[in-house]
């Protein structure tokens, strides 16, 4: 709900902000976070200690980067990250180090058991077309990361991966063209991978 609100609001200041020439290349960055074989632990250590750890690795990711991004339960054991504008440029480095501190840090469960566990990400960025704001909504682009999450998952897990246009993206046929799904979009020039695999 806060999402929701917030946003929307946050974005059209965005916005306003791009038209400053030292902020064209600044982006939001969409991160979705999925724990890696969360449903195994939860399944075998119970519902509550899942609880537990679910609160844990949100600590660590709202510890793990600067004041004013947002860290949103998505989903079962998925968290939506919204990260403030920086440089496109930094993205990765940026992701990368939000895998890792997940990766890194030793859990507690309820039983006093120390587990390490790891995630995947996948994410883009708005505008996802340079220059132009209004070519991809907030809401696309989070379907996109979560896209790109599922290609990480698909590729072996412990990974990320984020979505950028191709050569051949249209914005215009983006709904047709997500109906064919990510690898036909990819195998057509119309999305690009970057990845840390």
């Amino acid at each position: 709900r806060y999402l929701g609100q917030q946003l929307p609001k946050d974005l059209a200041h965005f916005r306003r902000e791009l038209n400053r020439p030292e902020n064209r290349d600044q982006v939001i960055v969409f991160a979705v976070v999925d724990l890696d074989h969360f449903k195994e632990l939860n399944d075998s250590a119970g519902h509550f200690a899942g609880d537990e750890l679910l609160k844990q690795v949100a600590n660590v990711l709202v510890a793990s980067m600067r004041f004013g991004h947002y860290v949103v339960r998505w989903g079962g054991e998925e968290f939506l990250i919204v990260f403030r504008p920086m440089p496109r440029s930094e993205t990765a480095r940026v992701v990368a180090r939000v895998h890792g501190a997940v990766g890194s840090t030793r859990y507690t469960l309820p039983n006093s058991e120390r587990i390490n566990i790891t995630c995947s990400i996948g994410f883009t960025e708005y505008p996802f077309v340079g220059g132009d704001p209004d070519a991809v909504g907030w809401e696309t682009l989070v379907n996109l990361a979560d896209s790109a999450l599922y290609a990480a998952k698909a590729a072996g897990r412990n990974c990320w991966l984020g979505l950028r246009p191709g050569a051949k993206f249209n914005s215009v046929s983006l709904r047709e063209d997500l109906l064919k799904g990510l690898d036909a979009m990819l195998d057509e020039d119309k999305l690009m991978l970057i990845n840390s695999l």
